[in-house]
């Protein structure tokens, strides 16, 4: 990057500083132009500071400037700023090279425009005058012609656009039409020479172009023969010991040399905990895999054998002491089951206390004539003597296709209590999953042991979308069931959506008065404790009757309960 004269007198100037000196500093320095004259707001004090770049950044720099390659592919692991970075890099290549088109592609717009928006900030903040008269969202325009604009994945978007010089695509292995995005917005670079493709993305599939494209390329763009390539491939893990991490132990365990200093370990140690596996592939780089195991199986029998022991409280009958009572409900209308799992939180911790699988025998015990595991009117019976009966706080059902029926019957008789999940908000899903997950590992779950639910957790598999898309769980492909609803139903039980421990505040949630079954004349039972939930329940905590009441007998004021996400 050659260093305009009359840039470069100005911005001596600004500095009060000789052009000689700084022309002498910054040739062949991209890091110490950039440093020089940027500045950054500190993450800790939110003060701006001088800009000061990682080594691993200062790489990345001088790769796009003084690399011989068409492609620079940048296989990183998370928390890397090398999409900052290469923003800088075009700020700076467009300050010095006027009428310079830079194209920025993400999947979706808002992330593009977040990186327009980056430059933006290096712009309005630098320690010298950069003119920009046009700053739209999305969009800027320097003063000598240059200009940065962001762009969607769709390869449709780049129609009738202008030649660039350069093209970032951001997380390019998360968009959808990978092949599609990268010929057309190759073609932004088809006239002129030193154009650059840029590809940045942690890894997702495991064989998808960006990993491809990876895999052809070398860290010079030149192979051993000295042959041209044309791809500089660059491979920067999150933390520069990572070969030496074990994914399946606590990074406060472990010696950690993070890439980058200001790395809040504590935060990554959340993701390695709900997602060990992903933790690998995200952070240390490791082979992508499309689909594995999610749960862990030793986790999920030392859980077990907790709730195993012999003085462990279980069943209908045990009394409500907990900070929040969750009953988790998966509907099954075919080949899949209704499946109920109570659970009780207190702090962090989850404890198991009754599960049944609700078929028409159960229904026929519990005294309906008729019974229909199918027909939401005898499940909302069913579940709602449940909640009377074991003290309750809240039923999360599942009400995914129909079971929006079961919801709203459940409803009518429970009230605002009913919190409907649909299994489609993959996001808040996934959330839920990571939590179950990281709960498992850390042996703040205890279960009721049940080969079936052992079975079904243990088949749980994790399978990433090629369209970039959030993850799917099922366990119906690899449970010798064929199904996974007791699975799905503990993890709906034990970590609800929109719930988070809170030690020491009051719940945030509306109480409501609980409502009472309606079945007519006939009295019933109220449902029997299956075997798994019933082995130690001591006498004192039983019950054979219906318990028909009313309020909460001042019980929820000890309450630790707070609201994390708005009801969906």
């Amino acid at each position: 990057m050659e260093l305009d004269s009359d840039i470069l007198e100005s911005f001596a100037d600004q500095l009060d500083l000789e052009p000689e000196t700084i022309e002498d500093r910054w040739t062949g320095r991209p890091d110490l132009i950039a440093e020089d004259i940027f500045r950054v707001r500190d993450e800790d004090t939110g003060e701006l500071r001088d800009l000061e770049l990682f080594e691993i950044q200062k790489k990345a720099l001088h790769a796009y400037f003084y690399g011989d390659a068409d492609t620079i592919n940048n296989f990183k692991g998370r928390r890397i700023g090398y999409s900052f970075v290469y923003c800088l890099a075009f700020l700076l290549e467009g300050i010095f090279i006027p009428d310079s088109f830079y194209a920025i592609v993400s999947k979706k717009k808002d992330q593009a425009d977040a990186r327009i928006g980056d430059i933006q900030d290096f712009i309005d903040h630098a320690k010298v005058k950069i003119p920009a008269p046009t700053t739209n969202k999305g969009e800027i325009e320097l003063w000598n012609g240059s200009g940065f604009k962001a762009y969607t994945g769709d390869p449709d978007g780049s129609r009738g656009q202008p030649s660039a010089r350069s093209v970032m695509i951001d997380e390019m292995a998360f968009i959808e039409d990978q092949k599609g995005a990268n010929r057309a917005y190759g073609a932004f670079l088809a006239l002129g020479k030193n154009r650059k493709m840029v590809q940045i993305s942690t890894p997702n599939l495991s064989n998808d172009l960006f990993l491809q494209t990876h895999n052809r390329g070398t860290p010079t763009g030149y192979d051993e023969d000295g042959n041209y390539v044309g791809v500089i491939s660059i491979k920067q893990p999150t933390f520069l010991n990572a070969d030496e991490i074990d994914i399946n132990t606590p990074l406060h365990q472990q010696e950690l040399v993070p890439a980058r200093p200001n790395l809040n370990i504590s935060r990554v140690e959340e993701d390695r905990a709900a997602d060990p596996v992903g933790f690998g592939q995200e952070y240390l780089c490791q082979p992508a895999l499309d689909e594995y195991r999610f749960f862990s199986a030793e986790s999920i029998e030392r859980a077990m054998g907790r709730g195993g022991k012999g003085d462990y409280s279980a069943g209908l009958g045990v009394p409500n002491t907990a900070d929040l009572r969750a009953i988790g409900v998966d509907i099954g209308i075919n080949r899949d089951d209704t499946v109920i799992q109570v659970f009780d939180h207190i702090s962090d911790k989850r404890y198991h206390r009754f599960q049944q699988v609700i078929t028409d025998d159960v229904l026929a015990e519990f005294g309906l004539r008729r019974p229909d595991r199918a027909n939401a009117d005898h499940i909302s019976q069913y579940v709602a003597s449940v909640y009377n009966q074991m003290d309750a706080d809240i039923v999360v059902i599942d009400r995914t296709g129909p079971g929006e029926t079961f919801d709203r019957q459940l409803t009518s008789r429970v009230g605002r209590a009913v919190i409907g999940f649909n299994f489609s908000d993959r996001e808040q899903f996934n959330e839920m999953m990571g939590d179950m997950n990281s709960a498992l590992r850390n042996d703040r779950v205890t279960l009721l042991p049940d080969e079936r639910l052992e079975e079904e957790m243990t088949s749980v598999v994790k399978e990433k979308k090629r369209d970039g898309s959030l993850p799917t769980y099922t366990g119906k492909e690899e449970s010798e069931t064929g199904k996974d609803d007791t699975a799905m139903a503990a993890v709906l039980g034990a970590f609800p959506p929109g719930y988070a421990v809170s030690p020491g505040r009051n719940a945030d949630q509306a109480q409501q008065p609980h409502a009472t079954p309606d079945r007519g004349e006939n009295l019933a039972p109220s449902p029997p404790s299956p075997p798994q939930a019933a082995h130690a329940v001591s006498a004192a905590h039983s019950s054979t009757t219906l318990n028909r009441r009313g309020g909460r007998s001042g019980r929820n004021s000890s309450r630790n309960y707070n609201l994390r996400h708005s009801r969906r």
